[in-house]
């Protein structure tokens, strides 16, 4: 999401409402939700959760949407812990 929000930021009003309702018909899903990608930079259970809190909290505040898919997308792999939270 850290991505993602800096790209928002900086669209237009317009570019904004269009992200919005594209976000409320379904047809822009966004998965999983988290700040950053849980590999060397989130490494413990406490770090994943806070990573996702962050990226959570923006989606809520600006779209008052809620991930429902965990998935992380990482050439390294899933983490143990990762694995248990999205469980």
């Amino acid at each position: 999401m850290g991505f993602f929000t800096i790209w928002y930021n900086r669209q237009t009003k317009e570019m904004k409402q269009t992200v919005k309702k594209l976000i409320k018909n379904g047809q822009f899903e966004i998965v999983n939700g988290g700040w950053s990608a849980n590999d060397e930079a989130t490494p413990n259970f406490d770090d994943i959760i806070n990573n996702m809190m962050i990226g959570h909290e923006f989606l809520n505040k600006e779209f008052g949407f809620r991930p429902k898919i965990g998935w992380d997308l990482d050439t390294f792999g899933h983490s143990d812990t990762n694995t248990r939270l999205f469980a």
